[in-house]
């Protein structure tokens, strides 16, 4: 047979199958052939279709876009964007282009307001009496950071939950590249000292989206745990960075849940110990090393009787109207405050500002007094 057709081995069969012409298989000439992801070759594009059970052809593209071949074959993709109207978009920038904008921030911007701000990217003006303060940027990037439970909820119920938020502070911190001079894990807020690498919202986002999830599955909730917007504030010196260092690891005692700092677990103390001593931690020490010489040093600051006061004690939580009425209704001087003299009166509308934070219409409404009133007492 391979006499007959002049050839030394005879594979017509196989290329004639594979849809080569017979001049081709003769010639031994390879023909120009269509690659699926696969690599196998086809003739036309139809053959290959139809060999996918498909009426177009793009799983190369998919592929490459680092599609899985199960979302390729189903038409699936994974990284579809959806917009605040649930439309769906292959890109980002397919969705700005629909949009006729250069970036997509509208989502946050339709919870509040209306779609013409949104579009001409102009902000409509917020008739809030408490309009959100915008954080403090730190000179120095670092930051004194506290999370707190919702409703003041235990964010952890268990030294395990502890643990896996540990992994998530650390996994963040790996990627996000900001360093952790401190920290302290208490039952419904944390602390966290940081310097920032990438931006200081990213990184908390790292760390507390994955945990919530965890935590939700694990014990059958849903919703928000931590409270939308965290707390910090800037830390601009040496002298308040150590502060701010002490403060962490005393929370446990001023929270009657230790006798000393060496008795909690959950608080960075033991590892900057740790660090003198030449073991290996997770903390970046040394800042702190450079600022106590010894460990001796550094136990003796922390150990110091003070009377250090940093972000939560001088952050206000809202008060609701309710909230407010009953606090007051606990104290008979402040049911008839009509009814005293000015300079009482106002020392008293003084104390309730100062501890409950609450604004100058806020208090007109629980005192039943008018807001010019209490405007002059607050002066």
């Amino acid at each position: 047979m391979c006499n007959y057709w002049g050839v030394k081995y005879y594979v017509f069969k196989d290329r004639l199958s594979e849809n080569w012409t017979l001049e081709e298989a003769l010639e031994d000439k390879q023909p120009d052939r269509i690659k699926d992801h696969q690599d196998r070759g086809f003739k036309t594009k139809s053959a290959m279709c139809l060999h996918w059970g498909v009426k177009e052809y793009v799983f190369n593209d998919r592929i490459k876009d680092g599609w899985s071949l199960e979302e390729a074959l189903e038409g699936k993709n994974p990284k579809t964007v959806v917009d605040h109207l649930g439309r769906k978009f292959d890109t980002e920038k397919d969705m700005c282009a629909y949009w006729g904008i250069k970036s997509y921030m509208t989502r946050g911007r339709f919870v509040c307001h209306a779609h013409q701000a949104v579009i001409h990217l102009k902000k409509p003006e917020v008739k809030s009496e408490m309009a959100r303060q915008a954080r403090v940027k730190s000179a120095t990037g670092i930051y004194h950071v506290m999370l707190k439970g919702l409703d003041g909820r235990n964010i952890f119920l268990d030294d395990a939950d502890r643990s896996i938020f540990m992994e998530k502070l650390n996994k963040a911190r790996e990627i996000g590249g900001f360093e952790l001079y401190a920290y302290c894990l208490m039952d419904n807020h944390v602390h966290l000292l940081i310097k920032e690498g990438e931006e200081l919202g990213t990184s908390i986002k790292r760390m507390t989206v994955g945990y919530v999830q965890l935590h939700n599955n694990k014990y059958g909730r849903t919703g928000h745990l931590f409270q939308n917007r965290f707390n910090s504030e800037a830390v601009e010196d040496d002298l308040y960075l150590m502060t701010v260092v002490r403060y962490i690891h005393c929370n446990p005692i001023k929270a009657g849940i230790a006798s000393c700092l060496e008795e909690y677990p959950w608080s960075s103390y033991h590892q900057i110990r740790l660090a003198y001593q030449g073991k290996a931690t997770s903390l970046d020490s040394g800042i702190i090393k450079d600022y106590f010489p010894t460990e001796a040093d550094f136990i003796r600051f922390s150990e110091e009787e003070n009377q250090d006061e940093c972000l939560d004690n001088r952050s206000k939580t809202r008060w609701t109207d309710e909230r407010l009425t009953d606090l007051l209704s606990q104290n008979p001087e402040y049911r008839n405050l009509g009814e005293l003299s000015v300079d009482k009166r106002n020392q008293l509308i003084r104390q309730i500002q100062q501890e409950t934070g609450g604004s100058i219409r806020q208090l007109s409404r629980v005192l039943g007094l008018g807001k010019m009133m209490v405007e002059r007492a607050l002066k």
